[in-house]
């Protein structure tokens, strides 16, 4: 079985960590993003995974390549971005059954086996997956009748609307049957949220409810960070998570807390401490006398001695001069360098 993953976006709110990466290859947790959602899809029996995509391909097919744990891996490509559902159409060539359509950027543990079995029993033109949130503001809302059928979308409520309500939202996972392309012609650029799925209302078209479910949408830093917290803690699961990679080395005195993740070939010099909820890349370098937490450092950082590093995310080959203090959920890019002594605090 086939699933299209839609990863034409720049990841423009997770900016400066897609300056120089697509989201798709963002690690979470030193895998890029695209790795944790295809371990997903391969738990439920798809064997085919074709990624629509827009922004630095050339990075996303080197670092994804065309197989994955026996899955087979194609492309299909936009010249400019084409929306969600513009990038369905696109992918038309694939479409010729039951077909899983995803947002390339959504951790989840939604029971995918099911909402296909529900698909079926209920001979869907589309499915929807939806999941209550508490504040659901942030999102769009989808109201269902008692036998699944959709009946509304609310884009976007404000928070009066929602006051207090426990509503359903859209979790960015879709099955679709090829009846859906007719309505999208070639080349332009479609919203399947708004453009088509209404269409669909009263027409074969359910939403599939999935409560007490791990549900994160990465595409802001901050709920980047989060999943890869809920990851560290335990609550979101993931195999063979490699807690200390290969030629990892600690000086003298330097410690390591756990939950915490250090990559192949890092380095902790003495007497340094790395506090819990903290994930190390490859070949990272800590210096002497140093406190790291709730940090996320990609590949090759260089730490000075005697630096302070707490609730940040630094993109990969970041350099941070001796003596320096970076906290308050600040975010560097790609090969950003601070002089010794550096003070910066974001919050």
């Amino acid at each position: 079985m086939r699933a299209i993953v839609l990863v034409g976006g720049e990841g423009t709110r997770l900016r400066p960590l897609t300056l120089h990466v697509p989201k798709a290859v963002v690690p979470v947790v030193n895998r890029p993003m695209m790795f944790l959602i295809l371990s997903w899809l391969k738990s439920h029996g798809i064997s085919e995974v074709i990624l629509s995509a827009c922004y630095k391909t050339d990075i996303l097919k080197k670092v994804i390549g065309r197989s994955f744990q026996g899955m087979k891996i194609d492309y299909i490509y936009e010249k400019s971005p084409l929306g969600t559902g513009g990038a369905v159409k696109r992918a038309e060539q694939f479409i010729d059954g039951t077909t899983v359509v995803m947002n390339g950027d959504i951790l989840t543990s939604l029971d995918l086996s099911a909402m296909l079995k529900f698909h079926r029993e209920k001979r869907s033109g589309a499915t929807i997956a939806l999941t209550p949130v508490s504040n659901p503001s942030a999102y769009g809302v989808v109201e269902t009748a008692r036998g699944g059928s959709v009946l509304r979308f609310l884009e976007k409520p404000s928070p009066e609307e929602v006051a207090g309500k426990v509503l359903n939202i859209n979790a960015g996972v879709y099955i679709i049957e090829p009846g859906m392309l007719a309505l999208m012609k070639d080349g332009k650029v479609y919203s399947i949220e708004r453009d088509i799925f209404p269409k669909f209302i009263g027409d074969g078209f359910f939403g599939f409810v999935s409560r007490n479910i791990y549900w994160m949408d990465l595409g802001t830093v901050a709920k980047y960070s989060k999943a890869c917290r809920d990851i560290l803690e335990g609550s979101y699961k993931i195999k063979g998570l490699e807690v200390i990679g290969k030629n990892v080395k600690l000086g003298r005195g330097a410690r390591v807390v756990k939950p915490s993740v250090l990559g192949s070939g890092t380095y902790v010099g003495e007497n340094s401490r790395i506090g819990e909820l903290s994930v190390l890349g490859k070949n990272c370098a800590i210096g002497k006398n140093c406190v790291v937490e709730r940090a996320i450092l990609w590949d090759n950082v260089k730490i000075g001695d005697n630096c302070v590093i707490s609730d940040c995310v630094f993109a990969g080959g970041v350099k941070v001069g001796a003596s320096s203090s970076v906290s308050g959920e600040t975010v560097l890019g790609e090969g950003t360098v601070l002089a010794p002594y550096s003070r910066l605090r974001s919050k």
